[in-house]
């Protein structure tokens, strides 16, 4: 009987230890560099650790596991699942970057991280140091987009471009866009409709109309209408319109459905990972699938999420409060391993992922908050 009471505290604390939810290691250069553990758990074949399937009524799953010996008498044996954790890992690293003017512009375009700030100071970062800097004399940047080897600079009152070419040099651009330009948007070389563009790739210009323009400027078509926000998805253009409807066009933005929703006259962004459209409200996000549908529908969120970004298999949504932060895993439910009393965000103006994580602007200051996701 000894025997048995040691066998089962042994695997209960296997199955109910939590000693490694959090992991901290403090690194040499105090509040510049610290790192921090959450976990979360995915099936898999692994002996990191087990609980017990009962009565899950999934016999076909049960029969791929192994049994372990009855505990009491000459009851069945019980089976266990097995299960791998994987670890998201965080490290925040504080003022990267010191912008002499709030930042109002982040972006990451190929290789830079391109940071404007509101007296209209152009900055190109590469490995998080700065490379390149103009100061662009009367003309306001409103929004600025890599297409064909070059970064544009979008100007709203005049309606023209600025170019800053392979050489890191700024030229005009003399070709009238439209009016009121507010955005603009690439999303990589696109489906060829037309057996004459051999590489067809679109640029599209949001203002009091959205213009699409191929390699060489020209506009290929125009839409009259006022877009918010632009996504692509599932080798659709996705178009969200000041009146709240979500529109799904072609790639030279020939309109091809219009999807309506009760909320869409509170609808702010859109976003998109592989599988899923995000639409962001004022207080609720979105989330649909393939075939735009709704499958998951956040209520009631605090604080207004400002930016969404999705990065190993979640979704991270930044609120412009201190420490304003929720993360979605991929099956969309809330993962809440995220050490806040360990890590304390700033707010937060605005966000941009690269491949190792997320910079984050807050005021003058730019962080990366770098994240992996391992065993």
């Amino acid at each position: 009987m000894t025997e048995v009471k040691e066998f089962k505290e042994n695997l209960k604390e296997k199955i109910f230890s939590e000693d490694e939810d959090f992991q901290y290691t403090s690194s040499e250069e105090e509040n510049l560099e610290k790192d921090y553990f959450g976990e979360e758990e995915e099936e898999s074949e692994s002996e990191e650790g087990v609980w017990e399937d009962s009565e899950s009524g999934e016999e076909s799953l049960r029969d791929k596991h192994k049994t372990v010996p009855a505990w009491i008498n000459d009851k069945k044996p019980k089976k266990v699942l097995e299960i791998k954790k994987k670890k998201l890992i965080y490290r925040f690293d504080r003022y990267q970057f010191k912008t002499n003017f709030n930042i109002k512009i982040l972006k990451k375009i190929e290789k830079f991280v391109v940071v404007v700030d509101t007296m209209n100071n152009v900055y190109l970062l590469k490995e998080k140091k700065v490379i390149k800097s103009f100061k662009i004399e009367r003309f306001r940047v409103d929004d600025v987009v890599g297409f064909n080897n070059k970064i544009y600079l979008i100007n709203g009152k005049c309606g023209f471009l600025k170019e800053i070419n392979e050489d890191l040099e700024i030229d005009n651009v003399e070709k009238k866009i439209t009016r009121n330009m507010r955005k603009g948007y690439f999303f990589g070389n696109e489906e060829v409709h037309n057996e004459t563009e051999v590489n067809a790739f679109y640029l599209y210009i949001l203002g009091d109309t959205t213009v699409v323009l191929n390699k060489n400027l020209n506009c290929v078509n125009e839409f009259h209408d006022k877009f918010l926000s632009l996504e692509k998805f599932n080798n659709k253009i996705v178009a969200l319109s000041s009146s709240g409807d979500v529109l799904l066009l072609s790639q030279d933005l020939k309109l091809e459905k219009k999807l309506v929703f009760d909320e869409g006259s509170s609808f702010t962004d859109l976003y998109s990972s592989e599988s899923h459209l995000v639409i962001n409200s004022f207080n609720s996000i979105l989330f649909l699938d393939s075939n735009f549908k709704i499958i998951k529908d956040v209520l009631h969120l605090k604080n207004p999420v400002k930016n969404i970004v999705h990065l190993h298999d979640h979704f991270f949504c930044f609120s412009s409060a201190k420490g304003g932060l929720k993360i979605l895993d991929k099956n969309l439910n809330f993962n809440n391993t995220f050490p806040k009393k360990k890590i304390r965000l700033p707010e937060i103006s605005k966000i941009v992922k690269d491949s190792e994580g997320i910079y984050l602007s807050s005021h003058r200051d730019l962080h990366f908050l770098k994240i992996e996701y391992k065993n």
